[in-house]
């Protein structure tokens, strides 16, 4: 069961990431095929390379505890990226002046740690959930279809309840607390209650943080989320 959750929950997080840091580029992007051919492409070479290294890793440590210790990480980072998304961007802007290149070196830096870690899961989980070489290939087939069956819902979810209700930062926080809690059930007691400290600790004061990443050489009067992107009034001079 502690594996089947790892693998949904894994799944539904790589979609749900991937859509939502689509509204932190966006804004300054714009919805280009530069964008979403970044975002694309960025999670499936993090994947590829998460299931080749995964499954070395696998043979040489097949430890829950291990595999749990990597999801953990990776909700650490995701938990972290309202607070360095603007700078990853800024950063990009500044090595790169092309714009689509641009797009391409943020969205690397954004999410190609988490996508190579958590492809981790997927060699792991049908390591650990093997015991005979005469249902491999029916353990794999169960663990692929519920890694996409998590795929599907952290997509429909993400699109149809969270963004039209939540910011983005809050979106991006809930992903990550998600992969901390699935991270629980095989961490030993003193890593879970460090993991709810940090969780604490960076959530609880900086659940309203407002992932704003437009410049703006006026005054910044209102903002807002929309269903479309996000929604600055800025007030130039006595206009």
């Amino acid at each position: 069961m502690k594996l089947k959750v790892l693998t949904f929950t894994s799944g539904a997080v790589i979609m749900g990431l991937e859509i939502v840091t689509s509204r932190i580029l966006i804004p300054v992007f714009g919805s280009t095929i530069y964008t979403w051919g970044s975002l694309i492409g960025v999670i499936l070479s993090g994947l590829s390379l998460g299931y080749y290294f995964g499954g070395k890793l696998s043979d040489k440590h097949p430890k829950f505890e291990k595999i749990c210790g990597i999801v953990f990480s990776v909700g650490i980072f995701i938990v972290g990226i309202p607070f360095f998304a603007t700078s990853v961007i800024d950063f990009s802007q500044y090595v790169i002046s092309a714009p689509q290149y641009t797009t391409l070196l943020a969205t690397f830096l954004l999410l190609m740690f988490p996508s190579v870690l958590l492809g981790f899961v997927s060699p792991y989980v049908i390591k650990l959930g093997t015991s005979s070489l005469h249902n491999v290939g029916n353990i794999s087939g169960n663990l692929y279809s519920l890694a996409t069956v998590g795929s599907i819902f952290g997509t429909f979810t993400t699109v149809f309840v969270l963004i039209p209700n939540l910011a983005a930062n809050q979106i991006i926080f809930g992903l990550g607390i998600a992969l901390i809690g699935s991270s629980l059930l095989g961490l030993k007691i003193s890593p879970k209650i460090i993991a709810l400290a940090i969780v604490a600790i960076l959530i609880i004061p900086w659940s309203s943080l407002s992932i704003n990443t437009i410049s703006h050489n006026g005054t910044l009067i209102f903002e807002k989320e929309t269903l479309f992107s996000h929604l600055d009034v800025v007030e130039y001079g006595d206009n």
